[in-house]
């Protein structure tokens, strides 16, 4: 398994993928101050289109499974992969050139508006 990391010291901004050998790269790690969350979209931006250059295909993240069927569970581009009752999390994956629009998303950010206050 492959490793990858991308990084903005500005902002605590961090993302970390496990990439395998079936070009799925499992979203290992997250980290940014939220005020910041324009610096993480564009680390996250960055950090697709260099995935896609490699050629991985899908994206895959550990969530709770409150999370999934609260938030990401009618979001037509995730698909559950896996789902433990016991430990309470599920791994969903999504397709590369959705993945942008999912976590963001995901993470209460939109086009017209975001819930964080961001550095201007």
């Amino acid at each position: 398994m492959e490793y990858k990391e991308y990084e903005s010291k500005i902002g605590n901004v961090y993302i970390g993928y496990n990439i395998n050998k079936e070009n799925e790269a499992y979203m290992e790690f997250i980290n940014y101050d939220p005020e910041y969350v324009k610096i993480f979209l564009l680390t996250l931006k960055i950090s697709i289109d260099d995935l896609k250059k490699n050629n991985v295909k899908k994206v895959l993240q550990k969530v709770t499974i409150k999370e999934w069927n609260e938030y990401l569970k009618n979001e037509k581009n995730w698909n559950l992969k896996e789902l433990n009752n016991n430990l309470e999390y599920c791994i969903i994956e999504c397709d590369i050139e959705n993945i942008f629009n999912c976590i963001i998303k995901g993470f209460g950010i939109y086009e017209d508006h975001t819930d964080y206050k961001t550095i201007q």
